[in-house]
């Protein structure tokens, strides 16, 4: 079993240098994305003499909400494929990600359930609130990934005379608030990869969309043509109760949900926000030394 962590990250070098350190395990390798639009030299510093860590060489500038997300995924995942390394998993995660059980406990997990999808999706002919509330994302047009003054009012005139768009007539949609991130065979990855660089049709639907990185990914994976199973649960813990656009970020206050928490990873956390529940995930989950 080999998997690849495929981390993407824009800020604080010391935080994602522990996570790698978190993540070290003989049947793990990182992979690691460093947004074009900060300097990449601080996390090499911590990082490039590591062993089993690669920096992706592929950059995108990400815009959070666009297309560009999808993008950055897909371009690393043809470049792990690439590289010669073989696996048999991508794991997906930010830099904003940790374990919370150890990485061996992990590796078990996959190597007893094999080939399997690990991703959360939702169905849009079934409903539901999320739906309800997130079909604008790709009905309407959105600016997000263009920086001019003024987008704002452009945005609202253009929705105002423009119908709404409607999806390919041949799609299944699949979204949800914790589908961005997920664990995935190398069948299915190199599937989702091919996709979103080759699909026209896929491409022109993304444009002008905010948020589509909720929907892109499981709707092609659960449209895979491939004989593997997709289980409803992206082994995250993930807190979406404050209501807003991003998770919460998780505190020492936390710790005792994620003692209790069947999964094995936990978002978002900050050691700029609270260092504290890092080293106590490290001491009583992972069995580590504080680092």
């Amino acid at each position: 079993m080999q998997i690849c962590n495929l981390i993407l990250a824009h800020k604080n070098p010391l935080q994602l240098q522990r996570l790698v350190k978190a993540l070290s395990h003989p049947a793990c390798r990182s992979f690691i994305h460093i947004d074009k639009k900060v300097a990449e030299a601080p996390f090499r510093d911590l990082l490039d003499n590591q062993p089993n860590v690669t920096f992706i060489k592929n950059r995108t500038a990400v815009h959070w909400g666009g297309f560009t997300t999808v993008l950055t995924v897909a371009r690393a995942i043809k470049e792990i494929a690439s590289s010669g390394v073989p696996y048999d998993y991508v794991n997906l995660l930010s830099a904003q990600d940790y374990p919370i059980k150890p990485v061996a406990r992990f590796v078990c997990y996959l190597e007893n359930n094999p080939d399997k999808n690990f991703i959360h999706f939702i169905k849009e002919t079934e409903g539901g609130e999320w739906w309800q509330e997130n079909r604008e994302r790709f009905r309407r047009y959105h600016f997000n990934e263009f920086s001019f003054r003024g987008k704002y009012l452009v945005q609202r005139l253009v929705n105002r005379v423009m119908p709404q768009r409607r999806i390919p007539a041949h799609w299944s949609l699949y979204g949800g608030n914790c589908a961005t991130w997920w664990t995935i065979n190398a069948e299915t990855a190199t599937h989702l990869a091919d996709r979103i660089l080759n699909d026209r049709v896929l491409q022109q639907f993304t444009k002008f969309t905010w948020g589509i990185d909720e929907i892109v990914f499981p709707t092609i994976i659960m449209n895979a043509p491939v004989t593997t199973t997709a289980i409803n649960n992206n082994l995250r813990y993930i807190d979406w109760s404050e209501g807003n656009a991003h998770p919460k970020t998780l505190t020492k206050n936390d710790f005792a949900a994620l003692e209790q928490s069947e999964h094995f990873f936990a978002r978002k956390l900050d050691m700029e926000t609270d260092r504290e529940l890092f080293d106590l995930i490290d001491k009583r989950l992972l069995l580590r030394d504080n680092q």
